[in-house]
């Protein structure tokens, strides 16, 4: 006696789902979305994959009554694309329902904020690795300031554990650098990981529902990952190490430029007096604020009606004395932004 399964193919490619213990041919899920009947012995896994090449199977996995949801990750071998599959049950008077789609917010995500390319996996295959079973390519690559959303490859492992490397790219075993095998799903946001290698930190931090794992270099400016309570019991971040400085640019006489043909001949003068170029960081934000008084424009041909062609900004000496007093700004820019490190990729 089997259990009556219903698959139903949420993703936008076909998907192949096989039993562990069948010797049967895989069974395919269309795209389309319509429900295809499966029965199999619950008492084993199945694996599923997407149809194309270079697509491998996926950790296997049980269908569970008291279980609504398994999230895991498929890898393309070939070109290194990644799903976050989201596996839903619901039950029904005439079974299970098993819904295939791609999740819309991944479980852990894992960024590389160092200038070293870094490697990771599930510890699965470091152990396999270790033995010679496996080959290079079951870990991910993670090149410098780039990041990767992860999810369990082996979902029902017992000791569900990632581990991160200084990419070794073919290098022998006792060469490379491991940096921790950390289980993600018992760390809390806010944590800081002690890594094997001195040149490197780590910290959780969240973003909504994803766990991120981010690996930093120790020589940046670091934000600690306790938090203390601000005003309206918002969570503030203290800063540790944020440099502060300020320097201030200006040129009086400022900065002229001539048009010339080929006779040569001076067609244009275009004159940036008094331009100011400053930049001031102080407690992690950055404000950089930019000025030219006056802008001019001088059509330099003997014979023109209009020697003056633009004049913005600084005094205009053909106005009443009160007027002339009055000093504007030709142009002026400003912006400011906060030089984090922690809690996000945005700057």
């Amino acid at each position: 006696v089997v259990n009556r399964y219903s698959l139903v193919n949420a993703l936008d490619r076909d998907v192949e789902v096989v039993s562990t213990r069948a010797s049967n041919a895989p069974l395919l899920i269309s795209h389309e979305g319509n429900p295809v009947p499966f029965h199999f012995d619950d008492s084993s896994s199945i694996r599923c994959r997407p149809k194309e090449f270079g697509w491998g199977w996926s950790g296997p996995f049980m269908l569970k009554q008291d279980r609504r949801e398994i999230v895991l990750r498929l890898r393309n071998k070939l070109t290194g694309n990644i799903i976050i599959c989201n596996i839903e049950l619901y039950e029904s008077q005439k079974g299970t329902t098993v819904i295939f789609r791609a999740a819309t917010c991944p479980p852990f995500r894992l960024e590389n904020h160092s200038l070293r390319p870094l490697q990771f996996g599930q510890s699965c295959y470091l152990i396999d690795r270790i033995k010679g079973t496996n080959a290079v390519g079951d870990v991910t690559y993670l090149l410098p300031y780039h990041n990767a959303n992860f999810a369990w490859d082996e979902p029902d492992e017992t000791l569900r554990t990632v581990f991160i490397e200084v990419a070794d790219f073919g290098l022998e075993q006792a060469e490379r650098q491991l940096l921790g095998v950390f289980r993600l799903d018992m760390l809390a946001p806010g944590s800081s990981l002690r890594l094997s290698n001195s040149e490197f930190f780590a910290d959780i931090v969240a973003d909504g529902p994803t766990r991120v794992l981010r690996i930093s270099d120790s020589s940046l400016p670091k934000l600690s990952g306790s938090l203390r309570e601000g005003n309206k019991g918002a969570l503030v971040y203290s800063v540790v190490g944020a440099s502060k400085h300020c320097f201030e640019v200006k040129l009086s006489h400022g900065i002229g430029i001539s048009v010339v043909d080929f006779k040569p001949q001076e067609l244009l003068y275009l004159r940036f007096s008094n331009i100011s170029v400053e930049r001031q960081v102080k407690q992690g934000v950055e404000k950089v604020s930019i000025s030219i008084e006056q802008i001019s424009a001088d059509n330099q041909l003997w014979i023109t009606q209009y020697p003056v062609l633009l004049k913005v900004g600084a005094y205009l000496h053909d106005t009443p004395t009160v007027l002339r007093r009055r000093k504007g700004t030709a142009l002026k820019l400003s912006w400011s932004r906060e030089m984090r490190t922690y809690g996000g990729l945005d700057s």
